[in-house]
């Protein structure tokens, strides 16, 4: 177990060395917060004009006037993200030659697999953090506040990541070409969102 989290430990640290998990934090940052703050307006609109807004946390964060609320919205384009994020982690290995280090040294290949997709899902729980303030400001300020549905939304986006994760990383594995990795996860995304 000490070399999965070695190996997790060096994929995040080259996952932050590059300007490509800043800027995909940054972005869904940005999305995030628009969704919610344009939901709060519809909200603050609706109230203005006596209109009864019942279950206003699904109205938050599980839909707005599109029908995609601040969670929702963080979902919506994961299927974008996560090739760019994962296009890289075994095509890399290859095409630098460093994947005949990994194999000759004392770390099976399930280690190195595991490695890396723990990477990706602590790069999820990062993005799963940046929704949990817009959780902690609903719940200091949305009455009657509807925790079960949060907490199923928010399981429901882990597992949505770690599922492609999982295809972004079995797609980098099958080529030593980090963009055709990344083309082929949009390929699978496409047809899985179909």
């Amino acid at each position: 177990m000490k070399q999965v989290y070695y190996i997790m430990k060096a994929e995040l640290q080259a996952l932050f060395y590059s300007p490509v998990a800043w800027l995909i934090l940054v972005v869904f940052s940005v999305q995030c917060a628009v969704a919610f703050c344009d939901t709060l307006d519809v909200v603050t609109k609706a109230a203005a004009e006596g209109m009864q807004l019942p279950g206003l946390t699904s109205w938050f964060f599980g839909r707005d006037i599109q029908g995609q609320g601040g969670l929702m919205a963080g979902i919506r384009y994961l299927y974008i993200y996560f090739p760019l994020l994962t296009m890289g982690l075994i095509s890399r290995e290859v095409a630098n030659g460093s994947i005949k280090l990994l194999d000759s040294s004392p770390v099976s290949s399930g280690q190195i697999v595991m490695g890396k997709f723990f990477s990706m899902i602590v790069y999820s729980l990062v993005l799963i953090f940046v929704l949990l303030v817009f959780v902690v400001i609903g719940m200091g300020t949305i009455e009657n506040f509807n925790y079960s549905l949060i907490w199923v939304m928010l399981l429901g986006m882990i597992l949505t990541m770690a599922t492609y994760s999982a295809i972004g990383l079995f797609m980098s594995s099958l080529t030593r070409y980090p963009v055709v990795a990344a083309i082929g996860s949009f390929v699978v995304f496409f047809v899985l969102e179909r």
